[in-house]
């Protein structure tokens, strides 16, 4: 939808996948009844893997039923249907998701990462424009640091345009709310303020562009950072995402250097795994922790529950456009850790390549788990979007 009238992330509707002349055929991807508008988003692989999906879940209640596949096209089954999705590693957009028994656990962690980007892995000149988001959880952006560096003998004065985006699940520049400048002096470089005082940012979301400006350069980072995503501007909107094609033909994301967002706000809360929300939407929705740190999420229950399945999402890089290389974020070894009615027991996991984990089982009596990355493919962070019990 980024070229298309929809701002935002849209949900394909299940009449689409059944044909209007033949009552038992279902259709599933590129075939499907759209314009050729819709066509150009739900075309490819994943949105097609995820319809797939659907028409098999549709099948099996048809075959429950005793019905066709038109007639599951009614509320309750509807409802019925989309809860299976869901449960099954699904998202469906504006839909607050079930986590099951997690709901009512404490949920705690040993180590929990900072919302910033402080990694100066390479200078970018700002010869064009570019685009940060910023999720604000309170509706306000007071402050935010970034690195600049002026090659210039002269001073400079950055400009930098916060803009509102269109929704919570898109980063489309809408109206401009505040501006900052900030002054560069000669041959400086370092860390400077951007003062906007803004309130009542729709969304929770701030797009911060940054005007192009002779001589100087900004700092950027190889390091996915969940929830702060950047961009290339074109004519004051944004155009596309922040990459380069490097060797050996790599397409890397790079994201701007940023600190100390004012108000400060634990974004990387474990409590973000059981809010439902498995995805960063506005807010980074994310249990984020430093490896190094050997950190720990751990779900404790006051009253024993019994349990048949334990579900964990990690970070599976949907907010990006494809993929030339592995997901470096993706959690690759993991030990869960269940207590309950039988004790205290270990489930280690080598070499995971799926983002998201089901571990079934007789869990009875079920007092707390406890989920310890040890690795990822690559990223010195590993991150959790959500843990649902069933």
């Amino acid at each position: 939808s980024k070229f298309g009238p929809i701002h935002g992330l849209y949900n394909i509707p299940y009449r689409i996948m059944y044909t209007r002349d033949i009552e038992n055929l279902f259709l599933c991807g590129r075939i499907v009844s759209a314009t050729h508008v819709a066509l150009g988003s739900l075309r490819v692989m994943q949105t097609l893997g995820a319809m797939a999906q659907a028409v098999g879940t549709a099948a099996m209640l048809c075959k429950r039923e005793g019905l066709m596949p038109r007639d599951i096209n009614r509320p309750d089954l509807m409802r019925e249907m989309q809860e299976i999705l869901v449960r099954d590693g699904q998202y469906i957009a504006g839909r607050r998701e079930d986590v099951g028994l997690a709901a009512n656990a404490r949920v705690s962690a040993t180590e929990t990462a900072v919302f910033e980007n402080t990694h100066l892995d390479r200078l970018f000149m700002l010869n064009r424009g570019y685009a940060l988001a910023l999720p604000c959880e309170s509706g306000r952006l007071d402050s935010v640091e970034l690195y600049f560096c002026n090659l210039s003998d002269e001073e400079r004065t950055v400009t930098l345009r916060l803009h509102a985006s269109y929704a919570q699940d898109t980063y489309e520049t809408a109206e401009e709310l505040a501006t900052a400048t900030v002054m560069v002096p000669p041959l400086a470089q370092g860390f400077f303020p951007a003062v906007f005082n803004c309130d009542g940012i729709p969304h929770k979301l701030a797009l911060i562009h940054l005007d192009a400006v002779q001589d100087v350069c900004f700092y950027a980072t190889k390091e996915h950072i969940t929830g702060a995503p950047c961009f290339y501007t074109r004519e004051g909107r944004i155009s596309g995402r922040f990459w380069m094609l490097e060797e050996p033909k790599v397409d890397q994301y790079y994201a701007i250097c940023f600190r100390a967002l004012m108000p400060a706000a634990n974004l990387y809360a474990p409590l973000n795994v059981t809010n439902g929300i498995s995805r960063p939407v506005a807010l980074p929705n994310c249990w984020k922790a430093l490896l190094d740190c050997a950190p720990s999420l751990t779900l404790t229950f006051d009253t024993p529950v019994d349990a048949e399945e334990i579900q964990i999402l990690f970070n599976g890089q949907v907010e990006n456009d494809h993929f030339s290389t592995v997901i470096e974020m993706l959690v690759r070894d993991y030990t869960l850790t269940v207590c309950d009615a039988n004790g205290t027991r270990d489930i280690e996991i080598k070499d995971n390549y799926l983002a998201f984990s089901r571990h079934t089982g007789a869990f009875i009596g079920l007092k707390w788990l406890k989920i310890t990355p040890h690795s990822t493919y690559g990223s010195s962070y590993a991150e959790i979007y959500s843990v649902k019990v069933f």
